[in-house]
């Protein structure tokens, strides 16, 4: 995800620190089966809902989420 990513951080919430990243997508790669982006590393990143609803206005740019898991 480091790799694809415009910006990237680590906040903290009830349930531990939750990392996120803003990746841009291919022209067409959402919605569909899970994206190669998501199945990097031990633990699924996930489109967030703001950004799984911005994809289907036609963005390319999203925020993904990976819970308990600092960005490293």
């Amino acid at each position: 995800v480091a790799a694809h990513c415009t910006a990237h951080g680590t906040e903290h919430t009830p349930a531990g620190p939750r990392c996120w990243a803003v990746v841009t997508l291919p022209a067409g790669a959402f919605p569909g089966r899970p994206s190669d982006v998501e199945r990097l590393g031990s633990t699924r990143w996930v489109v967030e809902p703001a950004g799984a609803a911005l994809a289907r206005a036609g963005s390319r740019v999203l925020r993904m989420g990976q819970e308990n898991v600092p960005f490293a």
